[in-house]
């Protein structure tokens, strides 16, 4: 029996072992003695199994808890976007608006139409198009009046079931500036939940400061309006803006606009405010799929932001003990490669600088 077993595995004995006593028995695999079932230790019982999403109880739960959520929550997704922030007396100002269902998206359930409307700076409208959607989407053309006066203006966007949502933008008419205006900001970009500062310096374009003269200042981010306050110059002719930033950053896109009144005309500057967006997409791909421990290998890496596009990024890598075993860099459209030697027993992470 014991040559028979030789360079067999446990389980291969066993089953040999199960076959020579005929029954239940106890395998040893460097003897080869069968041994009687009541020999055996205790068995202790086998844990209940995890929960999976699968077993009919936990995927209950999530979908029911969803559900649950959505129903005390707001169920309709209204969405409006200009084709610019700035035009001119007599232009048409473009939109898009969509009206869709949350969590799906669609249009399941959409009003049956959308008006728009143009509201001037005292809070009349003076444009209004009513327009039927197609699939949950409205695409609309409004053209401002010729002799609109010059400020902030108002898209409104209003469903037939009541959702409203509203989207500023700047008429300004073109003249020969009276008034020289510079825009400078504190720091060269700013990040979710920063204070954004700028200053502005207004000039009579014939000399002089424009002292003590009320401005309006409006910052937009990601189409919303976050700051909407009438401020004063001082003696210089100088402004502060200040306004802090929203702790979440979409797209990244933000614009500074002051509107000043020159002699009964209203003149505006806008400056886009330079903004680092967060979430930073970064993949690393080792060459042939692993890494092998002691053995030099080299790992392509592969740079997005939130939108998907490339970016440029640079960072290290660093073992559990928090030492720098390597540098990386992208290259070109957000992609680059690097080399390091793994050692064994070590885990290792990528900081972004």
């Amino acid at each position: 029996m014991s040559r028979s077993l030789v360079g067999l595995s446990l389980s291969a004995a066993l089953s040999l072992c199960l076959s020579s006593c005929g029954g239940p028995a106890q395998a040893d695999a460097t003897e080869g003695v069968c041994h009687d079932a009541s020999d055996w230790a205790p068995l202790e019982e086998a844990p209940a199994p995890s929960p999976r999403f699968g077993d009919g109880g936990l995927a209950w739960t999530v979908a029911e808890g969803l559900e649950s959520w959505f129903a005390g929550h707001e169920r309709r997704r209204l969405a409006v976007q200009l084709d610019r922030p700035l035009v001119r007396p007599g232009e048409s100002v473009w939109v898009q608006a969509w009206d869709l269902a949350t969590p799906s998206l669609t249009a399941e359930g959409a009003a049956q139409g959308v008006r728009l409307e143009l509201v001037d700076p005292r809070g009349a409208a003076v444009v209004s198009k009513d327009y039927k959607h197609d699939g949950g989407a409205v695409t609309g053309e409004l053209a401002v009046p010729a002799d609109a006066p010059g400020g902030a203006w108002t898209l409104r966007a209003t469903t037939t079931t009541g959702e409203q949502l509203e989207r500023v933008f700047i008429v300004d008419r073109y003249s020969a500036p009276r008034v020289r205006k510079t825009l400078e900001f504190a720091r060269e970009a700013y990040g979710p939940g920063d204070r954004v500062n700028a200053v502005v310096e207004l000039a009579r374009a014939a000399g002089g400061p424009v002292a003590d003269a009320p401005v309006e200042a409006i910052v937009q981010v990601d189409g919303e309006t976050i700051l909407r306050e009438q401020l004063r110059t001082d003696a210089d002719g100088a402004v502060l803006i200040s306004a802090a930033l929203p702790e979440v950053l979409h797209q990244g896109d933000g614009l500074l606009t002051l509107l000043v009144d020159a002699g009964g005309v209203t003149e505006s500057i806008s400056r886009s405010i330079p903004m680092v967006v967060s979430g930073l997409d970064l993949r690393l791909f080792p060459e042939g799929g692993d890494l092998v421990s002691a053995l030099p290998g080299r790992v392509y890496l592969q740079a997005t932001n939130r939108a998907g596009e490339p970016a440029d990024v640079a960072g290290r890598i660093e073992d559990d003990q928090g030492a720098v075993v390597a540098r990386f860099r992208s290259l070109h459209d957000g992609l680059g490669r690097f080399e390091f030697t793994p050692e064994p027993g070590r885990s290792y992470v990528a900081v972004v600088e």
